[in-house]
């Protein structure tokens, strides 16, 4: 038992011993005289040389050597090799500034750490942080909508922030091959110098209407500097703005020397309301027919608005001269109207006008005649037979009261005869 309190007596000396020695020569060291001053810019761009500043003062009363090391994250450097020595002999009070520089090869954030050393002692230990972003931005200006039909163009602004210049491709492509033309992957590549702006005005036609996006990625010197995804995609709205016709003509078919009228039904079967919809002219196409078909009244030729769906009336009617041969003659109805952005329409529709000829109507006139006349004489004989019944059935009634009469005058004498027997 006093053999174990005296070996634990003896370790608690020894520990404290060691302790006091280690500490007396911590204090008896003396502070470096080296100390180090960092002046660098926290972003520089992909493909610009960084180039920092390391400012090395002496402030002993005698010269040192000294070696300042540093290395880079993940040897993300194109050159020089990821770890880089300096070193050499600095006076008393004398400053000693280094200028390294050196190339990011990837985007994002790195760290520098340095070592300084004095006489072969480690001195201190710093962290530069750097963040590492395009050279090449870019501004995008695009329509959220088009017209079915119409030519879609967008601009593609690239800036090149840098101080040298690089190679660039912006691609882009459109949901669904949605596009009549070009292909839906496009590419546009070139240099752009240092501060230099590279304006790009692609366009291109959809096929289909309702919804479409469009996303684009820039590369620059061959890498991946911007891409656009689903949440950040341009999108496009493609409205289709038409207009549907159905016709009703009356009489049908057409006579010379008549009158007929057609009623026209306006349709809006695109996808937002049409302004200034109005009937331009409605004639006869064939020139030499357009003396014989001739409009007469007009009714609701300015149709004003119609919203999606909707339908509006305008009824037009023509006379036709007595010496219009037959023919089907088509007859021009020239529309016009203007959508929400004053873009304005011209649509020209074609209802053919089937007209018979005089002769089937004098035809059709003496069949009326003769019908008519034949209906009368079986009018007269109907209503001479009419009488004869008439008469036929009181003579009828006449009889049977006579015969009844005479009955009843029979048996009462045959009674009274059985009587008197």
């Amino acid at each position: 038992m006093k053999t174990s309190r005296v070996l634990a007596a003896i370790v608690v000396i020894v520990f404290f011993t060691l302790k006091f020695d280690v500490f007396a020569n911590v204090l008896a060291q003396p502070n470096p005289a080296l100390s180090v001053t960092l002046n660098y810019q926290s972003q520089v761009y992909l493909g610009d040389s960084f180039v920092w500043q390391a400012s090395i003062f002496n402030n002993g009363n005698v010269s040192h050597n000294y070696v300042l090391s540093w290395t880079v994250d993940n040897a993300s450097l194109i050159n020089p090799p990821p770890t880089f020595n300096s070193s050499g002999t600095i006076q008393s009070y004398e400053t000693v500034t280094l200028t390294p520089s050196f190339v990011f090869a990837q985007q994002g954030s790195h760290y520098i750490m340095l070592r300084l050393y004095q006489d072969g002692m480690w001195v201190e230990d710093l962290t530069i942080a750097v963040t590492v972003v395009s050279a090449l931005s870019i501004i995008m200006n695009c329509p959220s909508k088009v017209y079915l039909g119409d030519s879609f163009a967008f601009q593609a602004s690239i800036f090149n922030n840098g101080n040298v210049s690089h190679n660039y491709v912006l691609s882009w492509i459109v949901d669904n091959i949605s596009l009549n033309n070009p292909t839906p992957t496009f590419n546009s590549s070139g240099t752009i110098q240092s501060y230099e702006t590279v304006t790009l005005t692609p366009s291109f036609v959809f096929a289909r209407q309702g919804s479409h996006y469009m996303m684009l990625r820039l590369y620059q010197d061959g890498s991946l500097v911007y891409a656009s995804n689903l949440d950040t995609a341009f999108t496009v709205e493609v409205i289709k703005v038409d207009t549907a016709l159905l016709y009703q003509i009356n009489p049908n078919p057409i006579y010379p020397n008549s009158s007929f009228s057609i009623n026209l039904m306006i349709t809006n079967v695109g996808d937002e309301l049409i302004n200034y919809t109005k009937i331009k002219s409605i004639s006869v196409v064939q020139h030499s027919m357009i003396d014989k078909i001739v409009l007469q009244t007009t009714l609701g030729a300015d149709l004003g608005m119609i919203p999606p769906s909707a339908v509006k009336n305008s009824t037009f009617s023509f006379d036709v001269t007595y010496d219009t041969p037959p023919g089907v003659y088509p007859m021009r109805v020239q529309l016009t109207f203007s959508d929400l952005s004053d873009n304005t329409y011209e649509k020209a529709y074609y209802v053919p006008l089937e007209v018979c000829s005089g002769e089937i109507v004098d035809r059709f006139s003496i069949l009326e005649s003769n019908v008519e006349n034949e209906l009368d004489k079986f009018r007269y004989n109907l209503g001479v037979l009419q009488q004869s019944m008439t008469v036929i059935a009181v003579l009828l009634l006449a009889l049977t009261l006579a015969l009844a009469a005479t009955n009843f005058w029979y048996t009462r004498r045959t009674a009274s005869t059985r009587r008197k027997l």
